[in-house]
């Protein structure tokens, strides 16, 4: 599987369904994103919030004791104002090898390479050798009709047009070039006529690395390497798929058998980075600086150039390679990346100078990276059932009338343990008003559950309640906005 200082694996054999799988989960990450952030609160002020030392003490017990039943394998990295409050790996680099995971393990970092790509096309564009309003046909060969009014402005927004992914997505089985990529979907028509509207594509990524190489004489490889990961000092950050210190991806805690490794080339520049929770934070501070672009250049990534979801409630779109929104009344840019075997999250809030990065060599721990990245966020509250179980809610307080509440919780058992069965949750003035919303889901073996309800009750003030086992709690009353 991966040739490294955790051990020398095969390659398992790719199957079609697999690579749909895969293919599916490459943009899992920002479809839930999306959902869970869809939500407006009370504003504050640029700067004004700060991150409880408590609360990331209490996150690293929790992510521990995930750790010890196996329900959480990876990096976390927390940090404000050039402080690191946080920086520990959790579970298991190598389970066969018995390695551990640490701050310096290196993870496949899926889409989040996406920014990476959209850098260096404002490197070139700094360097005077390209713009984003330049057609692409201008740089690709043998370029088709159906991409002749496509920018590259459209590739990095995603409204191009372009498949989310070739009708052929099956993993290759040795390295392929970027034109084998390209010839996969070139002849595929355009979904919608580019600038129309968005539509989350990693061929339009695919496109951008042609465009680097053509332009810059290099490898998409090597570009990076020089203009980006160097100059920052990311020494372990890169392409190779069989660099030494890479994690090996697992599918969740019972399946002893490594999950899928997707050849480098077919990722490409959509998603074929690894890199450590310590070089995102380089790469996190550098944003704050000059360093690799002006200043002009640099806040064009984070300008939100077209909504997500323009019919939703809250401001959530995406820039050049991220996601951009108001999140609890501060701004929040973000992007989530997933591959066979991992899941990766960085959360930047640039006003406050908080950055949170959660890297995972666990398919399954998607639901605990948000969990952690809410619970610092948000307030929490503790109830001890009947049974000596712990349902603890971290979710928001507020929400508009038209829109989406979603509140996470963690239900523990007596002896601190994952509890089982179902969480029903209620919104409205009491459970047994006729017109409350409900919603109901099964506690997983982490003990971690969303519930999520569509909010279409009148203005004003409701509750929320619980029922788990068969008894009711009132958990907080929730302010309905205009």
């Amino acid at each position: 599987m991966i040739a490294s200082a955790l051990g020398q694996r095969s390659r398992p054999t790719a199957s079609p369904r697999s690579a749909r799988l895969a293919s599916i989960s490459v943009i899992l990450g920002i479809l839930i994103l999306v959902i869970v952030l869809l939500l407006p609160a009370c504003t504050r002020q640029p700067g004004s919030f700060r991150l409880n030392p408590d609360r990331v003490a209490q996150l690293d017990e929790i992510l521990s004791r995930m750790a010890a039943d196996e329900t959480f394998s990876g990096s976390v990295l927390i940090a404000q104002e050039g402080e690191v409050l946080l920086s520990r790996g959790y579970g298991s680099a190598d389970r066969e090898q018995g390695i551990s995971n640490t701050p310096q393990t290196k993870f496949f970092i899926g889409s989040v390479t996406k920014q990476f790509t959209a850098m260096a096309i404002l490197i070139l564009q700094s360097q005077g050798r390209l713009d984003v309003q330049d057609p692409i046909c201008r740089y690709i060969e043998d370029c088709p009709a159906a991409w002749e009014d496509i920018t590259i402005y459209h590739l990095l927004t995603h409204t191009s047009g372009m498949v989310v992914m070739p009708d052929d997505n099956s993993y290759p089985e040795s390295p392929i070039t970027p034109r084998e990529l390209l010839d996969r979907f070139i002849d595929s028509p355009l979904d919608f006529q580019p600038g129309e509207r968005i539509s989350y594509s990693n061929c339009g990524y695919w496109v951008l690395g042609p465009i680097i190489e053509q332009v810059s004489g290099q490898s998409y490889e090597a570009f990076v390497q020089q203009w980006i990961l160097e100059p920052l000092d990311m020494h372990d950050s890169g392409y190779d798929q069989d660099a030494s210190g890479l994690a090996v991806g697992y599918v969740d805690q019972n399946t002893a058998a490594p999950a899928q490794v997707i050849e480098s080339s077919f990722l490409y520049s959509a998603g074929a980075l690894y890199s450590t929770v310590g070089d995102l934070y380089r790469w996190d501070q550098a944003l704050y600086t000059e360093q690799l672009i002006p200043r002009e250049l640099l806040d064009q990534m984070f300008i939100p150039r077209i909504s997500l979801y323009p019919d939703a409630v809250g401001s959530v779109a995406y820039g050049y390679g991220w996601i951009v929104l108001d999140h609890l009344g501060r701004h929040l840019v973000s992007h989530g990346g997933a591959l066979d075997g991992f899941r990766s999250w960085i959360f930047r809030y640039p006003d406050d100078h908080i950055t949170i990065i959660i890297l995972s060599n666990q398919e399954d721990s998607q639901d605990t990276l948000l969990f952690a990245w809410r619970f610092l966020n948000y307030e929490t509250i503790a109830i001890e059932t009947e049974d000596g179980a712990t349902i603890t809610y971290a979710g928001p307080l507020e929400v508009q009338a038209g829109g989406r509440l979603s509140a996470s919780f963690m239900v523990t058992d007596s002896s601190g343990q994952p509890a089982q069965g179902v969480l029903l949750g209620t919104l409205g003035e009491s459970t047994t008003d006729s017109a409350a919303d409900r919603t109901s889901a099964r506690l997983t073996t982490d003990g971690i559950i969303e519930l999520v309800w569509p909010v279409d009750l009148p203005v004003g003030t409701t509750w929320l309640y619980c029922i788990f086992k068969g008894v009711e709690y009132k958990i907080t009353r929730i302010t309905i906005s205009p």
